[in-house]
């Protein structure tokens, strides 16, 4: 069997070097992050970034002003350190020839490459050309040039074009305008296309697990999907400078005494006694569930799977494993019926022969936006597995509240809800807290901080990056609920409890310093209270039994 030919994807970045740094500085760091995404999730993809208003001449239709930076190749650091060291120049060009420059360009390279999957051309530009030179253009034309190659056009500007009125568009946003619609171009802009782009770990296509569904005498061959899986950053490897080392195992016991790995008996210990283990016993030992199977058991209503019956985070979408009409109809029976009875299906999963048994519950998925007909496997927990937590009583405690304090506590609720986004997948220009949407923290800080010791080994880390910030913090909800906090703070005071001072000993925060001045006092006031003997100067002239009996 032939192996099967890795697609590349082929990507162009039309960068007008023309522009205002400010723009100029956006596009840059967007260039550098797409470049950095390949190199860790890409390794096939092959990227070229061609130059607007440069000032050396350099393309396929020898047009002035515009240059092939960089050529067709998998991107590297040397390749981002070329981009972030780009300098803002004063030449002029137009962006239809540039974009026909671009499109020769990945002709050429397409053919002589033919493992191609997708052709893109990135355009960033300001669109600000003279209205003389764009208008010997025609839209027509340059969508045409398209459609023939299928090059999938992506456009970054300033400010949204459809958000602009139509008479503060330049000629040039006009023609844009006008190639968008025909070609269904995708157009953004620059700060969104800055707030979106982050770094993604490589995903896999769902590989399906295929049973046979046993309801009593109906067998439904079915296939399962994982719905949800966590990712796993890259582990470290050793690169250079490693020794070769040897590995040696001994065997010791309490007494250090050494013993030969054959001598070594497996087992348990209980009651402080030794319980043998042979290996013919370990094999009887072993739970053996039969072959791999998939058996429902039971149905029950829905409202009686509770949350912590749930064992754990991922789910399966079951689907029908068969294209057969027969057993489609099937299939979508049982999904039907059981959603119109609003019921879930308990079954023993098995994987494979032998393996640990599982119970799973069955949710019927019907009329999901996005989503398939379908079943939503989802494991549940054995009797061991549980994890009970005994509840307090709080309705007592809620009785004690004041109706401005329920009112304070309903309207913090409130102001942190967030708007129904059924029609628009985006909050505030940007997509919080939807699923699929928010960004793995420890996935972003990884491979940020892989790119800057990749660019720069001596310089210091640098903080999160603040679109990170943004993604993780709403402005809308924060501004909502900035009042309802405030609130909150005034109706729930907490009163600080005062120590009691202790009525032996020093007092409570009295420190050492002074306690240590006032023994000093003490121990002056007693000795200078004490009249001590003058002695006289000769000690051979002192009574001993007198001075005896004086003390």
């Amino acid at each position: 069997m032939a192996s099967k030919v890795k697609k590349e994807e082929v990507i162009i970045i039309l960068i007008n070097i023309g522009m205002k740094k400010s723009l100029l500085d956006k596009a840059k760091f967007i260039t550098q992050k797409m470049m950095e995404n390949m190199i860790f999730t890409k390794p096939h993809s092959k990227i070229a970034v061609i130059l607007m208003n440069s000032c050396s001449t350099k393309n396929e239709l020898n047009a002035e002003h515009i240059e092939e930076f960089i050529e067709f190749q998998a991107p590297t650091w040397d390749c981002i350190r070329k981009i972030i060291n780009l300098e803002s120049k004063d030449y002029r060009c137009n962006w239809v020839e540039a974009l026909e420059a671009a499109i020769q360009y990945a002709e050429k390279y397409i053919e002589e490459e033919k493992k191609i999957s997708e052709k893109k051309i990135i355009l960033m530009s300001d669109f600000n050309e003279d209205e003389d030179v764009i208008s010997q253009f025609n839209a027509e034309a340059i969508a045409d040039r398209l459609s023939e190659q299928k090059i999938e056009l992506t456009t970054l500007t300033d400010e949204s074009l459809d958000k602009k009125p139509a008479k503060s568009l330049t000629t040039s946003e006009v023609l844009l305008k006008e190639v968008h619609m025909k070609v269904n171009a995708q157009c953004t802009t620059f700060d969104h296309a800055m707030s979106i782009i982050r770094y993604h770990v490589t995903t896999t296509k769902g590989t399906p697990t295929y049973f046979t569904l046993e309801l009593v005498d109906v067998k439904i061959p079915i296939a399962t999907y994982v719905k949800i899986m966590t990712g796993k950053l890259p582990n470290l490897q050793k690169t250079v400078g490693d020794k070769k080392v040897s590995t040696q195992v001994y065997y010791f016991n309490r007494t250090r005494e050494s013993f030969e790995k054959d001598e070594i008996v497996e087992g348990f210990k209980y009651g402080g006694t030794f319980i043998q283990i042979e290996k013919k016993l370990q094999m009887e030992m072993t739970y053996k569930s039969g072959e791999k199977s998939y058996r429902v058991h039971s149905f029950i209503n829905r409202d009686k799977i509770d949350l912590d019956y749930l064992y754990v985070s991922g789910s399966h979408v079951v689907v029908p494993g068969s294209k057969e009409q027969t057993v489609i109809e099937q299939f979508y029976s049982l999904v039907k019926a059981m959603h119109n009875t609003n019921t879930v299906a308990v079954a023993r999963r098995i994987t494979t022969a032998n393996s640990v048994p599982r119970m799973v519950a069955l949710f019927p998925c019907m009329d999901v936006p996005d989503e398939p007909w379908c079943l939503i496997e989802i494991q549940l927990a054995f009797e061991e597995d549980r994890r009970v937590i005994e509840p307090r009583g709080i309705k007592s405690n809620i009785k004690q509240l004041s109706d401005e304090q329920n009112e304070a506590v309903d309207n913090l609720v409130d102001s942190l809800t967030l708007p129904d986004i059924e029609d628009n997948c985006e909050v505030d220009g940007s997509q919080h807290f939807l699923p699929g949407c928010v960004p793995n923290p420890s996935v972003q800080r990884f491979f940020h901080v892989l790119s800057s010791r990749a660019l720069d080994p001596k310089k210091p880390l640098q903080a999160m990056d603040d679109y990170m910030n943004e993604v993780m913090v709403m402005l809308s909800i924060k501004e909502k609920a900035h009042q309802s906090l405030k609130k909150i703070s005034q109706v729930f005071r907490l009163n600080q409890e005062k120590k009691s001072k202790s009525t032996t000993g020093k007092e409570i925060g009295e420190d050492t310093e002074t306690s240590s001045k006032k023994e000093v006092e003490i121990k002056e006031s007693v000795e200078s209270s004490i009249e001590i003997p003058t002695l006289k100067a000769d000690v051979m002239d002192v009574d001993l039994d007198e001075l005896a009996a004086n003390i």
